[in-house]
C-alpha cells in the first residue's frame, strides 16, 4: 500500500495536529509521526532484531514524498504508535494508514 508522507496528520476534529518548533507552529506529518513512532516506540527494548526492524522502518518512513509498505510494517507501525501517542495523534496515524492512495 502506498501512503503520501507529507499529508498532515488530523485530529478528531479534522484540524491539523501541530507542535511548535522553536518558537514556530508547525503541522505534524503522516511521515514524522510514522517516523517518531519507529525511532521511539519500542524504547527499553533490549532485542536486537526489534531494534533493526525499528531502524529500517524508520528509513522507510523517511524516504521521501511516499512510501509503500506492505501489511505486516503497516501493523508494526501501528503498535509503535499505540506506545508513543495519545488517543488523538494514534487515532490521525491509524485513520490515515487505513486509507492509502
Amino acid at each position: 500500500m502506498q501512503y503520501e508522507l507529507d499529508q498532515p496528520l488530523l485530529d478528531h476534529r479534522d484540524q491539523p495536529i501541530t507542535e511548535t518548533v522553536n518558537g514556530e507552529v508547525v503541522t505534524i506529518t503522516l511521515g514524522v509521526a510514522l517516523e517518531r513512532a519507529a525511532m521511539f516506540g519500542g524504547a527499553g527494548t533490549d532485542d536486537a532484531a526489534k531494534k533493526f526492524a525499528q531502524y529500517q522502518l524508520a528509513k522507510l518512513c523517511s524516504s521521501g514524498k511516499t512510501v509503500v509498505l506492505n501489511a505486516e510494517e503497516v501493523s508494526a507501525l501501528k503498535a509503535l504508535a499505540a506506545v508513543v501517542y495519545s488517543a488523538v495523534g494514534y487515532g490521525a496515524i491509524v485513520e490515515a494508514l487505513e486509507n492509502p492512495l
